[in-house]
């Protein structure tokens, strides 16, 4: 029960570090070819 408790919200916040790195790439990405054309 204390190992659930402990990895779950270490998944989640692993899980929402990636997704915060991956839009800020994406959003890196668009002004990146915006200023291309």
């Amino acid at each position: 029960m204390d190992n659930e408790l402990y990895r779950k919200p270490r998944l989640y916040f692993l899980t929402h570090k990636r997704v915060q790195v991956a839009s800020q790439f994406m959003i890196s990405a668009l002004f990146g070819a915006l200023y291309a054309l």
